[in-house]
């Protein structure tokens, strides 16, 4: 539950991303759950799995400027958790190991997190975009500039990540 300063994308955005694999939201737990994210009876804000955590900064911390700007103050992160967190089943019973070893494929994750702001970009109405912003408060205009903002570090985010060519991720 605790940020960790890993601002991966504006909370709104994320939470309001069409799955480009499905008729579910990105942020759905069923989608999150396909690239190993673990959730978790007793923890969890937001619907978030383990591992990933609304960050709220407060007025004027823009640790993204050059992205959002001042569009907004709440990122969704991930902390060391989203990978270092496992399960296993033993006896009908789901044991949850921290400090573990994960099967968050991030590659796919980042990939595919890609294609979903991309896609929305492209047609954030047809998408249904700009209805989910508009059920949180926010304005069209206010929305596309978000969602640019998100394509802009989703970018960097999957250039700096990539796993070589003729290489195959996993978790």
């Amino acid at each position: 539950l605790t940020p960790q300063g890993s601002h991966m994308l504006d909370f709104d955005v994320f939470m309001s991303l069409p799955s480009p694999s499905g008729p579910q939201s990105f942020s759905s737990r069923a989608n999150l759950e396909s690239y190993g994210f673990l959730y978790s009876d007793y923890y969890g804000v937001e619907g978030l799995p383990i591992g990933m955590v609304k960050d709220r900064r407060g007025e004027g911390y823009t640790p993204l400027a050059k992205h959002a700007k001042d569009l907004t103050r709440d990122y969704v992160g991930l902390t060391c958790a989203a990978c270092h967190t496992g399960d296993l089943r033993y006896n009908g019973e789901r044991l949850l190991i921290h400090a573990g070893q994960g099967n968050l494929d991030y590659e796919r994750f980042i990939s595919d997190l890609e294609m979903a702001v991309s896609e929305a970009l492209q047609d954030p109405k047809g998408t249904g975009y700009i209805a989910q912003m508009a059920g949180k408060g926010v304005d069209e205009s206010n929305a596309t500039s978000r969602l640019a903002a998100a394509k802009q570090r989703v970018d960097g985010l999957r250039a700096r990540g990539q796993v070589p060519a003729g290489r195959e991720s996993g978790p």
